[in-house]
């Protein structure tokens, strides 16, 4: 036994437009089903930041040359060789590397212009960035417009990410009355 309920509470900004109506279904037991999900901002955020913080590091494990050639060294003594394969185990890191830096691209081709400069700028960059010298090389925000748009670019790029699910949701409440 489903009833439809409207709710026209100030939902959060980036999570639906300005003039939608949250739809509950209504289940026996007072518990509401929204057709969207609502997203929890915050714990988002955080994940996507988990994600973008490493490219630096990836991109570097991924350029980095496969074999470390060494002369020879006779002493003399005779050597144990290791039962491990390095070559294999560096060629899986990077090829991991490559993978993850790959699925972060994708993800940031997938935004909206002014959130890939965003991003691009905090955490793809060679050169750490301040707000200040973000603000500078995008021209017309200011430093707190950078804040909030750096926020709205972490969960446009959750929305995108597709290596694993980045969104969390909010628990369902009680439905209103």
């Amino acid at each position: 036994c489903l009833r439809k309920q409207y709710n026209k509470s100030a939902p959060s900004r980036h999570a639906y437009p300005q003039n939608f109506y949250k739809i509950y279904y209504t289940i026996r037991g007072g518990l509401p089903m929204t057709l969207i999900p609502e997203i929890d901002e915050n714990a988002t955020r955080t994940k996507a930041r988990e994600i973008l913080k490493d490219f630096r590091t990836l991109s570097r494990i991924g350029g980095v040359y496969l074999s470390d050639i060494k002369s020879p060294v006779i002493d003399g003594m005779p050597k144990t060789h290791s039962v491990n394969n390095s070559v294999d185990g560096k060629l899986a890191k990077v090829v991991s590397a490559r993978i993850s830096v790959e699925l972060i691209e994708h993800a940031l081709m997938a935004l909206t212009t002014t959130s890939f400069w965003t991003l691009f700028y905090s955490y793809c960059n060679k050169e750490i960035l301040t707000y200040d010298q973000i603000a500078y090389r995008m021209q017309g925000y200011s430093r707190e417009s950078i804040k909030k748009l750096k926020n709205r670019a972490l969960l446009e790029f959750a929305e995108a990410y597709q290596g694993e699910n980045l969104l969390v949701f909010k628990s369902p409440e009680k439905a209103p009355n």
